[in-house]
């Protein structure tokens, strides 16, 4: 008799094994994925100058990859006059988390620009290409807030952009 309540228990056993293991408990799994510790993106980067396009300035510094918001960056060159470009990036996590980035270098009709410099020329021309009055460019100056300009680059970039101003805001009977 104890031989068969042997069997029994042992049979019983082997078959709540049997179950555990279909219901994967027993499974080994897969050890987790490593974190990201590299990421891997394109920036577009334009030209500032007087004749830049209102397209490549709305694109300029924005980020594309695979772990950014926008995946696929957009088609270069954007119109004739484009002179934008697409700069691969390489960001460490330490990078991205800790703490405030500072804006890259860039190319201008001014010559190589401080990144703090050439964010404020960007949005400064987005203003004057955005701007749907046709106010004098002195006016606009004036409202400006001038304090946001380094004194250093004060008249060259006064001077790129009443040259933007004045393109802008051309009439075809004065040409």
């Amino acid at each position: 008799m104890i031989k068969l309540l042997i069997a029994v228990v042992v049979i019983a056993l082997a078959y709540w094994i049997y179950r555990l293991k279909k219901q994967h408990i027993f499974i080994r799994h897969k050890s987790p994925e490593p974190v990201i510790t590299t990421l891997e993106g394109t920036e577009v980067r334009a030209c500032l100058d007087w004749d830049t396009p209102t397209e490549c300035l709305r694109d300029d510094g924005l980020r594309y990859g695979e772990q950014f918001r926008a995946k696929q960056p957009p088609d270069l060159p954007h119109s004739e006059r484009c002179q934008c470009e697409a700069v691969k990036l390489f960001y460490t996590s330490a990078e991205v988390f800790q703490g405030p980035s500072t804006p890259t270098p860039r190319k201008s009709g001014l010559g190589e620009l401080p990144g703090e410099v050439a964010l404020v020329l960007r949005l400064l021309l987005l203003e004057l290409h955005d701007s749907s009055t046709k106010e004098s460019f002195t006016k606009f100056w004036g409202r400006l807030g001038v304090e946001r300009i380094p004194d250093e680059w004060l008249e060259p970039m006064r001077q790129l952009l009443s040259q933007t101003h004045d393109a802008l805001h051309r009439t075809p009977e004065s040409s």
